[in-house]
């Protein structure tokens, strides 16, 4: 595929908000994966004498 074939489809609107809506939730996931992440070496070096 070309860039010219893909022109029509970031020119549609709701191809733009779909993309956007997936980059929010995967953002969003990937914060949450860090805290939890940070929340558990937290714990457990915390109970490391």
């Amino acid at each position: 595929t070309s860039a010219i074939e893909l022109i029509p489809l970031f020119n549609s609107l709701p191809t733009w908000i779909a993309y956007v809506f997936a980059m929010l939730i995967l953002y969003g996931a990937l914060r949450r994966a860090q805290e939890l992440a940070g929340s558990t070496a937290g714990v457990t070096a915390k109970t490391e004498p």
